[in-house]
């Protein structure tokens, strides 16, 4: 069996461990900044759509009948957009829930997670349009940042135009929108 050193130059071996050497904390930080996992459909969520007041999701979603005996469902959605950050110095999250009563309405709401020991719980909810667009949904200096596109005051309400940005801060848990600032662009 050949020497290690026989086959590979010295100097190729040490500049190998050097690299890993370096890397290797930055591969831990990564890890450290690695988003929290959460079960989604372990959060009980609060909604203003339901009969109840909340939802517990299956698979991302909710549903029930829109008024008993009814075929028509209230159908509650996780949407896709997810952001990660603090408040108080505590892990939260933002997330988007989009609610269909039956009728042609499409209802978001910002709902903001927050990690108490290892749960997460929905501390509150914030009405954001019917039918309006999401374009990103953002953390910033422990504020929540939503960049989309709602109705303006002429807009019908299959075609909503006006680009804004809602901000939200926490206090008690509970969401508070703070000025929106139009973006000054159309969808």
């Amino acid at each position: 069996m050949k020497a290690l050193g026989s086959k590979y130059p010295l100097n190729a071996i040490r500049i190998l461990l050097g690299l890993t050497v370096l890397l290797l904390p930055a591969c831990g930080h990564v890890l450290k900044d690695k988003p929290p996992e959460i079960d989604f459909d372990r959060v009980e969520f609060l909604s203003n759509w339901t009969q109840s007041g909340s939802v517990q999701l299956t698979y991302g979603q909710y549903r029930e009948s829109a008024a008993p005996g009814s075929a028509t469902e209230t159908v509650v959605k996780l949407g896709k957009e997810i952001a990660y950050g603090t408040i108080d110095g505590r892990d939260a999250a933002a997330v988007i829930l989009f609610t269909n009563s039956g009728g042609s309405g499409t209802f978001f709401d910002l709902a903001l997670l927050v990690r108490q020991n290892t749960e997460w719980t929905n501390t509150d909810v914030a009405f954001l349009g019917d039918r309006v667009t999401i374009h990103s949904l953002t953390f910033e200096n422990e504020a929540i940042v939503v960049d989309m596109t709602s109705h303006g005051p002429d807009d019908p309400m299959c075609c909503p135009t006006l680009r804004q940005e809602q901000r939200y801060t926490v206090e008690d848990n509970r969401l508070v929108k703070q000025d929106a600032g139009t973006l000054g662009l159309s969808q």
